[in-house]
């Protein structure tokens, strides 16, 4: 009996012993799949976070940190660079249409963005960009007509804009306090009351010149104004640096009491005879106080402005570096002279006068002096045609200058 006892004593300890044992290795390889299930599931986490760090939808080619967009794609919103990251250029196909704001933002590494492709976009909105970037040369793309506020986002001292003349409305460049900016501004007659705080200097055509010279002194601005550099005329296409073309008012529109202006010319912003006045009273480097009051008085004859017309005037004496001085021409004397044929041909280059009083004046400084002879006809002439004196005397002495340096 006691042997059996011990027996099953015996039995029962070695059972406990393998179950042990087997609960032990049990254990362990559920440890060991649970470990395994941890790290497949820390690798399919990580491949997910690798594909956040990619774009959902690819918009274009990247290569070393350059985007070029694919043609075809038409406009662009704030998510449609979602996911580049690191960008250096941006390259917009031709194809583009359309831009919403905030469609560049926190692209800090950003050093350029190239619309040269670009043709059918009409509107870069506010903020298209926003934060901080490395652009330095901004360059909006001809056929654009609108420029919001804030383009630019946080864009540091020094940037460069470009601005063709397709722009009708300029809005403030950045965000930021700074008026450093510089500014080639093509487009011709256009508001920069906005943009000026932020600009340093501006450049622009030397036809544009005397318009942007009153709109700064206007503003009491504290930009500069120069004319464009010579390598920068051809910047845009030579169409782009035309200014545009100046109807005058229909005549049934103005009060009896005030003249119609005449046709702007191309060259300038004033009517052509009262550019070529100006051109004659130049014609020697000088301006004498007759002269000027001559030129003012047929400005004032036409409608100008006489505050607006000084500072337009001035502006360009101070171009060509002309300064006022004391007259000394003579009050010509009445002679009284033949009477002239009826039917003289013109032989004036600048149309200034009546066929008849032109040839008058062109005959009397052929021999490049006028006698008092001459003179008196020509006085009797123009009083009949109801013209100016000293209008008439200063373009005889502009001819007979011509005449001195071999130019007519």
């Amino acid at each position: 009996m006691g042997f059996f006892k011990k027996f099953l004593g015996d039995a029962a300890d070695e059972l406990k012993k393998n179950l042990e044992e087997s609960r032990n290795e049990f254990m362990k390889s559920f440890d060991d799949m649970k470990k395994s299930a941890s790290g497949q599931r820390q690798d399919f986490d990580s491949d997910d976070d690798e594909d956040d760090d990619e774009p959902k939808i690819k918009i274009g080619d990247e290569q070393n940190g350059v985007l070029t967009l694919f043609e075809g794609i038409t406009e662009m919103d704030d998510e449609s660079l979602e996911g580049y990251k690191r960008l250096r250029k941006i390259v917009f196909p031709a194809s583009l249409e359309r831009l919403d704001s905030d469609v560049i933002c926190d692209q800090e590494e950003l050093e350029e963005v190239d619309f040269s492709k670009v043709t059918k976009l009409k509107t870069i909105p506010d903020d298209f960009i926003s934060g901080e970037h490395k652009i330095r040369r901004f360059v909006i793309p001809n056929g654009v007509t609108t420029v919001g506020d804030g383009f630019l986002g946080e864009a540091e001292d020094g940037t460069e804009v470009f601005v063709p003349a397709s722009v009708k409305s300029l809005g403030y460049i950045t965000g930021n306090n700074d008026n450093n900016m510089v500014v080639y501004l093509y487009a011709a007659n256009i508001s920069i009351e906005d943009v000026e705080e932020d600009v340093k200097t501006f450049y622009v055509p030397s036809q544009s010149y005397g318009q942007y010279a009153l709109k700064l002194k206007k503003c009491d601005s504290e930009a500069r104004l120069r004319e464009m550099p010579e390598e920068y005329i051809g910047f845009y296409s030579k169409e782009e640096v035309t200014a545009p073309e100046v109807q005058p008012a229909p005549a049934s529109v103005l009060p009896d009491s005030i003249p119609v202006a005449e046709e702007k010319t191309s060259q300038g912003v004033f009517s052509e005879r009262l550019e070529a006045m100006i051109e004659a009273a130049l014609q020697d480097g000088v301006l004498t106080q007759k002269e000027k009051e001559v030129i003012f008085r047929r400005a004032e004859k036409e409608g100008e402005d006489l505050d607006e017309f000084e500072i337009l005037f001035d502006a360009r004496l101070a171009q060509l570096g002309i300064k006022v001085e004391e007259s000394t021409l003579e009050e010509p004397s009445m002679i009284q002279v033949p009477e002239i044929p009826q039917n003289a041909p013109s032989k004036g280059p600048d149309g200034m006068f009546s066929e008849r009083l032109e040839f008058l004046i062109h005959n009397a400084v052929e021999d490049g002096q006028v006698t008092e002879k001459e003179r008196a006809a020509i006085i009797r002439r123009a009083q009949a045609e109801g013209e100016d004196l000293d209008e008439v005397d200063i373009y005889i002495q502009s001819l007979l200058q011509k005449k001195k340096m071999g130019e007519l």
